[in-house]
Formats: C-alpha cells, sequence, structure tokens
C-alpha cells in the first residue's frame, strides 16, 4: 500500500468511525423516542431494558452507514480542501481519482461487510428483540391502560377505564365488554 494510500485511509477512519456513531445514536434515541412508554413504569430490570434497545439498534446499522459515509466524506475533503492539501496534490501531479480510490476500496469492503451483517446478524437480533420488546409489553398490561380510552389488547375484552390515580395502581369507574360470544 502506497503512502498516499495510508494517509487517506488513516486520516479517514476515526471521522467515519466518528460519524457512524453519531447517526447511530440519533437513529436510536428515535426508536427510544417512540417505544419509551412500552418501557416505562413496569419495573423491569436496567440489563433487560438496554439489552432489548442494544438487539434494537442493530437493525439501525443499516441506514446509519450510508449516512456516515457521506458525513465523514464531506468533512473528510473538506478539511483537506481547507488546508490546501487537495491543492497540493493537484500540483504534485496526483490525480483526484487516484487519491479517492483507497476510500472507494474501502466503502466497497465496507457494503460486503454490511451485507453479510445484514444476512446473518440482523435477523437473529430482530427475533430475539421482537420476543423481549412483547414479553417486556405484556408484562403488566394494567400499565397500559390508560384513563379514558378502550384498552383492546385483552382477547375478547374491551376495558374502559374513566380515572387513573398517579399511583398508577388505583383505577376508578372501570367497564368491561365481554366479546366472548359476540358483540354484547
Amino acid at each position: 500500500m502506497s503512502h498516499l494510500a495510508k494517509f487517506a485511509i488513516k486520516n479517514y477512519l476515526p471521522r467515519l468511525t466518528a460519524a457512524f456513531f453519531v447517526v447511530w445514536f440519533a437513529f436510536t434515541m428515535w426508536y427510544l423516542w417512540l417505544y419509551i412508554d412500552d418501557y416505562i413504569g413496569k419495573g423491569i430490570e436496567a440489563g433487560v431494558v438496554l439489552r432489548t434497545l442494544g438487539l434494537q439498534a442493530l437493525p439501525l446499522v443499516p441506514g446509519s452507514l450510508p449516512l456516515a459515509i457521506l458525513f465523514s466524506a464531506i468533512i473528510y475533503y473538506g478539511d483537506l480542501g481547507e488546508s490546501s492539501e487537495l491543492t497540493a496534490l493537484k500540483s504534485s501531479g496526483i490525480s483526484l481519482a487516484r487519491f479517492v480510490k483507497p476510500q472507494f476500496f474501502l466503502v466497497i469492503l465496507i457494503a460486503i461487510g454490511s451485507f453479510f451483517f445484514n444476512d446473518t446478524i440482523i435477523p437473529k437480533a430482530q427475533i430475539k428483540a421482537f420476543q423481549t420488546y412483547y414479553d417486556i409489553a405484556n408484562k403488566k398490561p394494567a400499565v397500559n391502560i390508560k384513563a379514558g380510552v378502550f384498552y383492546k389488547d385483552i382477547p375478547n375484552q374491551i376495558i374502559y377505564v374513566g380515572s387513573k390515580e398517579s399511583d398508577n395502581q388505583t383505577i376508578h369507574d372501570v367497564k368491561i365488554y365481554d366479546h366472548s360470544k359476540g358483540q354484547e
């Protein structure tokens, strides 16, 4: 590997890594924001919640990688242009295509690795995550019942709670509709 390729890869990889983790963290926080209600107030251990979030964060990798590659390339070549290193490369007779070639091959390797990651690891992680998420969501279904809303997650039953106290255990004006023999 030439000195130019080593220089290019050595300076590009830290930016790529940082950009990947920033984008991945943003996507993970988006996921957490969507499903935080299913985790809060159920008395679930922190380790179980973190394991579930970790498993749910793995499928976010394929969406994070392209954005990270784009952001890191913009930052990398912007820094090279700002410090006049691109001008120095052009004046020394090195074409931009020759300078970009190591990053191109690195991105091709990342794409191949991403394909195998998507094909092997993500399906297994999603199965485990959905099983754990289902167990968490159904651990204390009474906590999911909100005041003034019809709760339909119990088969053949619909529950209506008029009001709920702040202790999240005491409920008032409860109506239970039994639909096991049709509409009643």
